[in-house]
Parts: structure tokens; C-alpha cells; sequence
């Protein structure tokens, strides 16, 4: 499945960091904020692994739009507040986390630090759109990874598994560096 996570494009930037986390790790994947370049993605990659996929969302018009990809390997759900996934759901192999408003995102990434898997996020480019302040975060994790590109960029954090070996990787005209 490798090849369809070499897509171009700088919102893309995600793919491989959400490949490379989900072959690092077993066990469940969630997806904080669902779309169209995450959804049937993870979607196809969770079916085919047998792998638990939770996706969250907390607009229902958007949640909706996958209805018709859910199995019984991928559970959505809609939530009112972001906090409501960590207080139900306080752990995961992989947790992709782009949700909406950007500025939640700090909340999460505080939320799971002590997390045992691998955190991705979306949009953590240091100025510009995805500017949403979450990169002091990252200070608090023992291993951090990137993907950058010329627009959104793309990051694994974790304090359990040493993402840092992934550096170097190439994925289409993505490249992992730290």
C-alpha cells in the first residue's frame, strides 16, 4: 500500500508520516477530523489490516460524507467537544490529528503526550495558514519527524517509539527529515 501514500502536493504532506506510524505500530488508529485525502485512506489501509479505525468529527454534514465507508474495522463518531476523544478514548497505536479549528490541536497534542504510540499532524508549518502554535509542543517528545513542503507541512511525535530511523525515507516527492 506504500504507493498510495506517495501522493504530491503540500497539503499531502501527512501520507507518509501516517504510513510509517501505522507500519511502526499495532493495534487501533483514530483520526481526529475527517477528510478527503484522510478518510478513505485510512479507511482502505484499516480494512485491509484488520486494524480498529475511529474517525471523530464534530460537524455532522462532514462526518456524514463517509458514511457509506464504514465497516466493522471503521467506526465514526460525531463528538461536541475535542476533549470528549481523550476522555473516551485515552490511547492508540497511531493518532492522526487534524481537526478543526486548527487552535484545538494544541489541546489534543498536550492530551496525548504520554501516549505509548505515534502522534501525526497536519499543518504544523512554522508561519502561514496551518499556524496554529502547537510547535512548542513538540519539546516534549523524545522523538519528532517531518515532513516540509513549500505549503502545509506534516509531523510524528512520540515518546515511546524511535520515529527517528524513518528519516531519510523518500515517498514520491516526499522526504522524512527531523
Amino acid at each position: 500500500m506504500k504507493d498510495k501514500f506517495c501522493a504530491s502536493g503540500g497539503d499531502l504532506a501527512y501520507y507518509p508520516l501516517l504510513f510509517k506510524a501505522m507500519e511502526s505500530t499495532e493495534g487501533s488508529i483514530m483520526e481526529l477530523g475527517m477528510g478527503y485525502g484522510s478518510t478513505p485512506l485510512l479507511n482502505e489501509y484499516a480494512t485491509k489490516y484488520k486494524r480498529e479505525l475511529s474517525s471523530f468529527d464534530y460537524n455532522q454534514e462532514w462526518r456524514s460524507k463517509f458514511d457509506n465507508i464504514v465497516n466493522a474495522y471503521h467506526k465514526s463518531y460525531l463528538i461536541k467537544d475535542w476533549n470528549e476523544v481523550y476522555s473516551n478514548y485515552p490511547t492508540a497505536s497511531v493518532i492522526f490529528i487534524d481537526q478543526s479549528p486548527g487552535e484545538e490541536r494544541k489541546v489534543t497534542i498536550e492530551n496525548y503526550k504520554n501516549t505509548s504510540g505515534i502522534l501525526v499532524i497536519h499543518d504544523t508549518e512554522p508561519i502561514g495558514a496551518g499556524d496554529y502554535q502547537v510547535r512548542p509542543l513538540f519539546s516534549k517528545f523524545k522523538y519528532k519527524v517531518e515532513v516540509q513542503t513549500d505549503g502545509a507541512w506534516a509531523t510524528a511525535l512520540s515518546n515511546e517509539i524511535d520515529i527517528t530511523k524513518w528519516i531519510g525515507e523518500r515517498f514520491g516527492d516526499y522526504i522524512i527529515v527531523s
